[in-house]
């Protein structure tokens, strides 16, 4: 496979700000060796944040399991969508949790120590 060997040169003159990070950038992930591995370690997170979150099988309300997967935005994304089925008032806190946690990432995404230069 030919991306894997040229990765790096395509990172270093993709945008200034990776030309800065250099190899530093590069260290953060270490953990995934190469391309092949990326879907087995992004699988393998995402299947046990959707066991936790519930959805695969009910969680009761008052279990401990449940009230660790209420910390998870994917937790509220699957109530709001079983209660979408369900009669009654739509759970607008679900959506609202789940818009607080997109702002928070867009935030984390857009925060920079350094002030920019215009």
């Amino acid at each position: 496979m030919i991306a894997p060997k040229y990765s790096r040169n395509v990172v270093r003159r993709s945008s200034p700000r990776a030309r800065r990070l250099g190899r530093g950038h590069e260290r953060r992930t270490a953990f995934i060796p190469n391309f092949d591995a990326a879907p087995a370690v992004v699988n393998l997170v995402f299947i046990s944040l959707l066991v936790i979150s519930g959805g695969f099988f009910p969680l009761a309300g008052s279990s401990v399991l449940s009230q660790i997967a209420d910390v998870f935005p994917l937790r509220h994304l699957i109530l709001a969508s079983f209660s979408a089925f369900s009669p009654g008032a739509f759970p607008w806190w679900h959506l609202a949790v789940i818009a607080a946690c997109g702002a928070l990432a867009v935030a984390l995404r857009s925060f920079r120590w350094d002030a920019r230069s215009s």
